[in-house]
This record gives structure tokens, C-alpha cells and sequence, in this order.
């Protein structure tokens, strides 16, 4: 008590201060692990949710038939009509290439589909390259999905967006 006498404390502090010296030890460290474990379950938390982040990209891979225009860095545009399955994708190049090509699914890597051609059906030689090559498909901002193929000297890129069922006329 003397040395509190000599520091000048406010009553009010010093009253506060005197009661802390007075609790038990054992209290003030039952205190704080109280407050680490809140802590560490909290960091625990925030941890488990940034490992699932990037798996949440795609909550299961696209079904039903989507549409687009794929374009190659040469300049030449081609329109596609895909229809994903379980396993894979079915896709129909139109207009002058004419060909149709099927696709296995190979991982989801949490940014993007990975899928391999195995099967192509006519065209030209921009199906027949297709062959044993690999595609990636990326979710867009406007819930569409962007076609990434490299092929030889050439990469084509394109959106594909879901394709609407029109409605039957009476």
C-alpha cells in the first residue's frame, strides 16, 4: 500500500488497482486462457474457411446445354453449343467447321474444369487437332463460363452462357 501512495493514484484507480492485486493468481490466469481459447477457436475458423475459399468456384460442374462463339487469336469466330453431362461435355462446332467432339471430365481445380477431347466426328483439321487435347473451363462474373483451348500455334477463346429454352407457341 505504500508504494501505491507514492505513484498518486486517482481513488477510483487506485481501488481498481488494489482489487486486481487482491484476485488470486489463479483467477487472472483462468482469465486469459479463457481469452486464448476464444482466440484460437476464432483463428481456427477463419482458417478452415479460407482452405474451402477457392473449392467454392464451382459448387458442381455445369449441366445442360450451354451456348457461344469461340474466336481464335488469328481472327477466325466459330459458334458452339455444348452440353455438359456427369462425365464430361458434348460439344458441336457449327458453320464451316461442322464437327462434333466429346469431352471427359478431369478435375475441378477450385478455379477452374479441366476436360480432355477423347472423341471427335468429322470437320476438319481444327477437329482432327482437337484430339488428346486438353480444355479449361473458368466460371464469369456474369455466371458464364470462358472456353480456354490451346491448339498448336493457336489458342481459341470464347464465353459460353446457358443456353434458354424457348418456350412452345400455342
Amino acid at each position: 500500500m505504500e508504494r501505491l501512495s507514492m505513484l498518486r493514484l486517482s481513488p477510483e484507480w487506485e481501488s481498481a488497482l488494489v482489487a486486481s492485486l487482491d484476485e488470486p493468481p489463479r483467477r487472472r490466469r483462468d482469465r486469459r486462457l479463457g481469452w486464448i481459447a476464444i482466440l484460437a477457436f476464432l483463428l481456427a475458423g477463419l482458417l478452415t474457411l479460407l482452405c474451402l475459399l477457392p473449392n467454392v468456384a464451382f459448387a458442381a460442374q455445369p449441366l445442360g446445354a450451354w451456348r457461344g462463339a469461340i474466336q481464335s487469336d488469328d481472327g477466325r469466330k466459330v459458334d458452339v453449343l455444348v452440353r455438359f453431362t456427369a462425365k464430361g461435355a458434348e460439344f458441336r462446332f457449327l458453320g464451316e467447321l461442322g464437327c462434333r467432339a466429346t469431352a471427359r471430365f478431369v478435375e475441378d481445380n477450385g478455379a477452374s474444369l479441366h476436360y480432355f477431347f477423347d472423341w471427335i466426328h468429322g470437320g476438319e483439321s481444327f477437329c482432327d487437332r482437337l484430339q488428346d487435347r486438353a480444355l479449361w473451363m473458368t466460371p464469369t462474373a456474369d455466371g458464364g463460363l470462358a472456353f480456354d483451348h490451346g491448339m498448336d500455334l493457336v489458342t481459341w477463346h470464347g464465353v459460353l452462357h446457358r443456353k434458354e429454352l424457348k418456350s412452345p407457341t400455342h
